[in-house]
């Protein structure tokens, strides 16, 4: 037995710092946002595709006549937060000969809290590169961002056509459109020569500022999408997000979800586990150690698939 867990929020300050230093590791929750809930399960209200799209005709009145009337249906969905964790102990002599190079309880919580974020971003990367969930909204392009002729910002710009009338053909306000990619893609796509004469001012050759490859919102910005995300992330040395695929998609992080349709979101019950990655410690006499615990409670669930579109036959 073991005394109870100690929330610890100087590692979490740590942990957070750690995070942001993995700029381009992860990208699961910026595709689909933190939703803060305060049951573990429950049911929530989102709208309908078809009232998104549905027109409503006929509104001429008369003096003295009635307006003409529409309603919206909401749909219903549910979520589910499951726990994940992982624990590392700090063995105390191991602490005392080695925290003369570095702190031993921090080392861990971040190690730890990269394992748990890997293992996030296996599963997003699972529900969103997948085929057969968005077998309606899947597309080869016509030649793979691999190849110097390919048309990344052609390829886009249909696309993005395509799921404005998936939706209705007007995107909400808060929502923006957004491009998922591996980082292998994205530096093929910065290395296309579409993309090098567009930022070249047309052929590549009226600039000679720009050796180096554009950052994520610059590529945004050239491929007219309100941001790019691309992750490294491996697990056993193979990329987490397979380099055949781009997600182009809406994105929201506001907190109603009836109103505006967006891919996905992950659910977290913040009554039990309120941040992504909550650090605990407690004590384990019978191995003279401090136990390093990182958690999180989360549901990663789509709620509109017609709000996705995967573009395939992206890498050769």
């Amino acid at each position: 037995m073991h005394s109870t867990a100690t929330i610890r929020g100087d590692l979490a300050d740590a942990v957070r710092e750690y995070s942001a230093s993995l700029n381009g590791q992860f990208m699961g929750l910026d595709i689909l946002p933190l939703l803060d809930v305060t049951e573990k399960s429950g049911t929530f209200g989102k709208i309908a595709i078809s009232q998104a799209t549905k027109r409503v005709s006929g509104l001429k009145r008369a003096p003295t006549t009635a307006y003409k009337r529409t309603e919206h249906q909401v749909t219903t969905d549910t979520y589910t937060c499951e726990e994940y964790g992982l624990e590392e102990p700090v063995d105390d002599s191991q602490a005392r000969d080695l925290d003369k190079y570095f702190d031993c309880e921090v080392e861990a919580a971040q190690l730890v809290e990269l394992n748990l974020r890997r293992e996030q971003e296996v599963r997003i990367a699972a529900a969103v590169f997948n085929a057969t969930t968005f077998t309606s909204y899947t597309g080869n392009v016509g030649t793979e961002w691999s190849a110097a002729a390919g048309t990344p910002y052609a390829d886009v710009q249909d696309t993005i056509l395509t799921l404005k009338q998936n939706l209705g053909g007007v995107i909400p306000a808060g929502a923006e459109i957004c491009l998922a990619v591996s980082e292998k893609v994205y530096r093929n796509v910065v290395q296309t020569t579409e993309i090098k004469g567009m930022r070249g001012g047309g052929n590549g050759a009226k600039r000679t500022d720009f050796q180096r490859p554009p950052d994520a919102q610059e590529l945004a910005s050239i491929l007219g999408v309100s941001q790019v995300f691309y992750s490294s992330a491996q697990v056993d040395g193979a990329d987490i997000w397979d380099d055949e695929y781009a997600m182009l998609f809406l994105r929201y992080s506001g907190q109603s979800l009836k109103s505006v349709p967006h891919l996905g979101r992950t659910f977290m019950w913040v009554d039990d586990c309120p941040e992504a990655a909550l650090v605990e410690t407690y004590r384990e006499e019978q191995t003279r150690s401090d136990i390093v615990r990182v958690r999180q409670h989360v549901d990663e669930k789509l709620l509109v698939t017609a709000a996705g579109y995967l573009l395939a036959n992206i890498t050769a």
